[in-house]
Order: structure tokens, then sequence, then C-alpha cells
């Protein structure tokens, strides 16, 4: 996992976390990695107050079984 943090005036304005894992188990495993993570942060820090969900090409977005496929080649983010 890479993670990065942006600071102004003494306090946290930004923060980001990579992980760098390949899925065992299917392709969708990455968004349970998301998830997974987005809980425990937002149960630390609370709710963010930008979360977007990115499309950059819409191909698989009507085929929620296929988002992992989506994250793996860049389509979402």
């Amino acid at each position: 996992m890479l993670e990065g943090y942006e600071f102004r005036h003494e306090s946290l304005v930004r923060g980001q976390y990579i992980l760098l894992l390949r899925p065992l188990n299917g392709l969708n495993e990455f968004i349970g990695y998301y998830r997974t993570l987005k809980e425990q942060l937002t149960a630390i820090y609370g709710s963010p107050t930008n979360d977007q969900t990115v499309w950059d090409n819409d191909l698989y977005q009507p085929v929620p079984d296929y988002c992992g496929i989506a994250v793996l080649i860049g389509h979402l983010h």
C-alpha cells in the first residue's frame, strides 16, 4: 500500500491510499478492498467531504459484476 497526505496550516486536508494488490478469487475483490478500507477510514475520520466515483469509460457501468474489471483496466476510479 502506498499512502500520501497533504497538510495546510497544520491540518490534514487530503489523503490518498493506493492498494497494490492482485485479486485472488475474482476481479470484484477490488471493490471489496475499497469498501472495507473506506468503512474503516470513515469510522476513524468521519464522512468524506468529497467522495466521487469517476468513470473514464462507462462500458462496464451497467454491469455491476464487471466493476472490478473496470477498475483493473482504468475505466473506474
